[in-house]
């Protein structure tokens, strides 16, 4: 709500300087900064509007045949369908780690997990969207045909994942 009032006081700020100003151009510049203004204290409240379920931070490892995945991704899909949103992260050096402000409601969720290698020899050419060219190393069943499952329990959410071929 602080964040609202704060709006509204641009808004005045506006207000006044639209009457205080003698000319159109003013007027328009005035229109402009205040229009900046207004959009900066509503995006300063969107990041402090969730109102929802209470969201847990996890984190954990994923290793493939031994070995840690060196760079990929990790998505949480609700269990069933249930009305909880879709959660992912990033995997570095076998690592990942998802915070609390983005993280999973309390829930069962399936697990999808994909790992990436560059295709082709080093300096390989680079794609139109200045992106290497990857391919997806891991099996099905870790991703699009996913057996993987999780649960978010009220406290710490450690997940370490060994997959094996």
């Amino acid at each position: 709500m602080e964040c609202c009032t704060e709006f509204a006081t641009g808004i005045h700020v506006l207000e006044d300087s639209l009457v205080s100003y003698g000319n159109v151009q003013s007027a328009a510049r005035a229109v402009v900064v205040g229009l900046g203004l207004g959009f900066l204290l509503l995006s300063g409240c969107s990041s402090q509007s969730y109102e929802g379920p209470k969201r847990f931070e996890m984190s954990g490892t994923v290793t493939f045949d031994g070995k840690p995945i060196t760079e990929g991704t990790i998505s949480l899909i609700p269990a069933g369908g249930r009305g909880s949103r879709r959660v992912a992260a990033t995997i570095e050096n076998g690592a990942y780690s998802i915070p609390e402000e983005s993280g999973p409601n309390l829930g069962k969720y399936s697990v999808e997990i994909c790992a990436y290698e560059p295709v082709g020899p080093p300096g390989a050419a680079i794609n139109e969207d200045m992106s290497v060219p990857t391919k997806q190393v891991l099996p099905a069943k870790f991703n699009d045909k996913t057996t993987l499952e999780v649960e978010i329990v009220d406290g710490e959410n450690v997940h370490d994942f060994t997959l094996t071929p």
